[in-house]
């Protein structure tokens, strides 16, 4: 066919609509459909039509060597390629304007590189010859664009829709162009002249139809185009349109005698000249002329080839359309892909690697060399060449290219993820475009970004030596503490699950291996604030922490050993219980009035820091290394604690305290007092009486009650309700689950922060100010409760629950210093009784919730409806009301107990 084909690749210049994707190294031309350059898919095309000399037009010199060395080793003995460099920024007429000199066929075939299409350029050139057309554009159905049924493809788009992208008019054998507007998003109703309907006789509108970028032209007529325009730019926008306005030139205009105007514009005066067309409709005047294009002299025909809804047609030239492209090719057109689908509707190369439990649904491709661990699932997904993927990884609706390596743990959907990138254990990725040699952060989730390696210049400081006064390193030292606290309740169990599911042990045995730790937790929680009012909080720490350190590198992780694990996590829970109230006691020594709330809040804020941090980086130390190595990690961190706080521990030195205006006589102890610290504790009476009966103990009891009883039914219970309502397992969440715990943390330190700035600045009394933290945290908690069950998705529910924890750890710059305030002397015992509560609220309140949940099941009530669980969520909700009430009544900020 004496066709001289024309296709322009582009270069990096898409880099913005496409980025980023397109890059230096990998050139549009070259982007990966299918694990094929979407380039392959016009030349194969172009091969299939039997037109073998091609013209490659590249912008940029380094795309046209990247381009070049492809295509010689790709299409060696197929195609004969020549690959021509022009200048970035032409666009696609100017493209053709700097290799006009090289045309020199009657006629031009113009392909876009970025065309994925099965319909056969030769039927279009065949067309224009037939018709004797100046221009034949091929023009298909509109592709559908956005999220497949199951998941979401791309960003933004939240369903499926057709992009309009033409107004055409067509005559009535619909070979013809007679008008076309061309745009990125065009009006639904389009306006054309009364007089171009009354020149071309009849019409029809559609709007349903997509220029392909595919066109034949008759070279002496594109040529003298691109040499009188020298400002355009666009074939599709410009030079298309122009030809198909100056086809009616010459053509006779009816009664009026006047041609069409040049320029197009539907600009009148009176909107009687217009005629509005909306979607797909046939117009014609009153009187019916004869085909004007068949007896016009000296004109020129611009003719359509518009290929049949059932052939499939799409332009890669945005994010969203390089998805739907790759969604496509390995669905429902897959026959474009050009290999040859398993009878599981897949392609696994057979020297990919597929660890235990993995799989690999339809409509994916895995390419060569790539590898994944045990119990991934690959769903709608291609994954490119030497991929290391690890375990419990899951791909869906996503485009993974070569060299890309995802850790244990990551979730990726509805994503693009380019060559070289690294994806640190559970990475959540969720309709993102990620950059060559991207590094995701471990645990990091990104929704609907794009991310790309930046070149940023880091600054170094150097390190100073500037002196703090030592009770910040208390502070500091306590939040540790509490950090390693919870590191180890939250490993043992991960560590206890995994061994005790490896042997079989039953459900009833798990359960009392688990709760033993809170038996001991709650017997040891008064005798541990008279203990530390009696030898001092921090002798006590230091003997608590030495204890289950010990205990925990010395007992076997056995299952089958059940009174020694019994006996030792009863121990543990025995030792740990001293720890919260002594930790009050020192606090209340160190700490001035006008920095305890920020000080208590920094250091419990460390519990949930430390649970979050054993979520995160136990599951894989129990893969890697078994169960055993959880204990001697928590015992070595136990001991470091340890000796670390045996170092640089002591009892407040009168210089560290606030500066106070005293007699230089003063006694130490006299200084303390008005610090409020603590003074001979050994030689103080403890008046139990007076606290027992004291209505100020008691609202701070009931808040951590309150406060405990939330926490744990959510901790323990809403996995369950993820299982069974959102049908969402902890797996499925990824990272997500550890929200709450992260909220907590913040919330808390915003909290202590708040307070002390409300106190310090006199804005309000101490009194005021823990009843209008205490009130907004549980109040906003009790409303996010009520709301949890209303949501049906698992966004909203996590939502929720972040929202309820992080507003009762805001709360706890109310109730959680308010002991200090009123008992400063014995802030260890108040911190033992109003801890001691707490953990009976969790017992309490575990158990009470799966008596509700059987009690429903009991009436036939379905757990799996979100209705049967409102009471779950609202017993907490309106204790959290209660409690508020209770503190704004009855709490002070009043030193009560001298």
């Amino acid at each position: 066919m004496d066709f001289q084909v024309v296709v322009l690749a582009g270069g990096t210049s898409d880099s913005e609509k496409l980025s980023p994707l397109v890059s230096k190294d990998v050139p549009k031309a070259l982007l990966p459909v299918a694990n094929r350059p979407v380039l392959s898919y016009a030349l194969d095309l172009l091969e299939a039509s039997d037109l073998k000399d091609l013209i490659v037009v590249v912008e940029g010199q380094e795309a046209a060597q990247l381009v070049d060395a492809w295509v010689s080793s790709a299409y060696l003995d197929r195609l004969r390629v020549e690959v021509v460099v022009v200048s970035e920024d032409l666009g696609s007429a100017g493209a053709l304007r700097a290799i006009s000199k090289r045309l020199t066929s009657n006629d031009i075939l113009v392909v876009s590189g970025d065309l994925v299409t099965d319909v056969l350029p030769g039927a279009v050139a065949a067309t224009h010859r037939r018709n004797g057309a100046a221009v034949t554009a091929l023009l298909c159905s509109v592709p559908v664009s956005g999220p497949s049924d199951t998941a979401s493809s791309s960003g933004k788009d939240k369903a499926k829709k057709p992009n309009r992208l033409n107004i055409v008019g067509l005559d009535r054998s619909k070979q013809f162009l007679l008008h076309i507007v061309s745009g990125t998003d065009v009006e639904k109703d389009v306006q054309v002249h009364k007089r171009k309907i009354q020149a071309v006789g009849q019409m029809e509108i559609r709007s349903d139809l997509m220029d392909a970028h595919l066109y034949a032209f008759k070279r002496t007529i594109l040529q003298d185009v691109l040499e009188q325009k020298e400002a355009y730019r666009s074939i599709r926008l410009e030079v298309l349109p122009y030809l198909v306005r100056s086809q009616l030139r010459s053509a006779p205009s009816g009664g009026s005698g006047t041609a069409v105007d040049e320029t197009g514009s539907s600009a009148v005066q009176s909107s009687g000249n217009l005629h509005c067309l909306s979607q797909h409709r046939v117009i014609a005047p009153s009187a019916f002329k004869q085909d004007v294009l068949s007896r016009s002299s000296g004109g020129h025909r611009c003719c359509a080839y518009i290929a049949t809804k059932s052939k499939y047609c799409h332009r890669l030239n945005s994010i969203q359309s390089y998805c739907d492209i790759n969604r496509d090719v390995i669905g429902e057109a897959s026959h474009l892909s050009g290999y040859s689908f398993s009878a599981q509707n897949n392609i696994i190369h057979p020297s990919s690697v597929l660890g235990s439990k993995t799989t690999i649904g339809p409509h994916c491709i895995l390419a060569e060399g790539s590898q994944l661990g045990d119990k991934c699932s690959v769903k709608r997904s291609v994954i490119g060449r030497h991929c290391r993927i690890g375990s419990n990884v899951k791909i869906v609706n996503s485009v993974v290219m070569n060299h890309v390596v995802i850790e244990d743990g990551c979730h990726i959907q509805g994503s693009v993820v380019c060559n070289n990138v690294q994806l640190q254990e559970r990475a959540v990725l969720k309709d993102c475009q990620v950059g060559a040699g991207y590094i995701v952060t471990a645990g990091s989730e990104h929704k609907a970004e794009s991310l790309a390696r930046k070149f940023m210049l880091h600054l170094i400081s150097s390190m100073v030596r500037v002196r703090f006064p030592k009770r910040y390193l208390i502070v500091l030292l306590t939040f540790i503490c509490t950090n390693v606290c919870y590191i180890e309740r939250v490993g043992f169990s991960i560590a206890y699950t995994v061994a005790a599911d490896a042997i079989g042990v039953n459900q009833a045995n798990k359960g009392m291996i688990l709760s033993m730790f809170y038996y001991g937790y709650v017997l040891s929680q008064i005798p541990g604030g008279w203990a530390a009012q009696r030898v001092g909080g921090r002798r006590v720490l230091l003997l608590s922490f030495v204890l289950w350190s010990m205990i925990c590198g010395l007992i076997p992780l056995d299952p089958n050993r059940v009174t020694i694990l019994v006996l030792s996590r009863l121990f543990v829970g025995v030792a740990q219980g001293f720890i919260f109230p002594a930790i009050h006691t020192v606090l209340a020594q160190w700490v001035p009035p006008q920095e305890r709330s920020r000080s208590v809040s920094l250091t419990t804020s460390g519990m949930y820091l430390g649970a979050a941090c054993g979520m995160l980086f136990f599951p894989s130390l129990v893969k890697h290394t078994g169960p055993q190595s959880v204990f001697f990690v928590e015992a070595v961190l136990g001991v470091a604690w340890s000796v670390i706080w045996l170092k640089f521990s002591s009892d407040p030195p009168r210089t560290d305290l606030p500066k106070v205006s005293m007699p230089k006589v003063a006694s130490r102890d006299m200084i303390k007092a008005q610090a409020g610290g603590v003074v001979a504790p050994r030689t103080v009476k403890i008046p139990w009486r007076r606290i027992i009966f004291s209505l100020p103990v008691w609202a701070i009891v009931v808040n951590n009650f309150t406060f405990h009883y939330a926490l744990y039914v959510l901790m323990n219970w809403l996995p369950t309700y993820f299982e069974l309502v959102l049908k969402l397992s902890l797996q499925d969440m990824g990272s997500s689950k550890m929200l709450p715990y992260f909220n907590m943390f913040i919330f808390s330190n915003i909290g202590g922060v708040i307070a002390d700035h409300l106190i310090t600045r006199r804005i309000l009394s101490v009194t005021k100010t823990r009843k209008l933290l205490n009130t907004i945290g549980f109040i906003v908690s009790a409303f996010a409760l009520m709301a949890l069950p209303l949501f049906s998705t698992p966004s909203g529910t996590v939502m929720c629950s972040a929202l309820s924890l992080g507003f009762l750890a805001l709360g706890r710059a109310g109730f959680a210093v308010n002991h200090m305030d009123v008992a400063p002397k014995f802030a260890g015992i108040v911190m033992g009784v109003s801890n001691t509560a707490g953990t009976l609220a969790g017992i309490v309140g575990v158990g009470l919730t799966g008596n509700i949940l059987e009690a429903a099941k009991a009436s036939n009530k379905d757990l799996t409806d979100s209705e049967t669980w409102k009471t779950v969520f609202f017993v907490p909700a309106y204790l959290c009301i209660f409690s508020s009430i209770i503190f704004l009544i009855f709490s002070t900020g009043e030193k009560i107990f001298e």
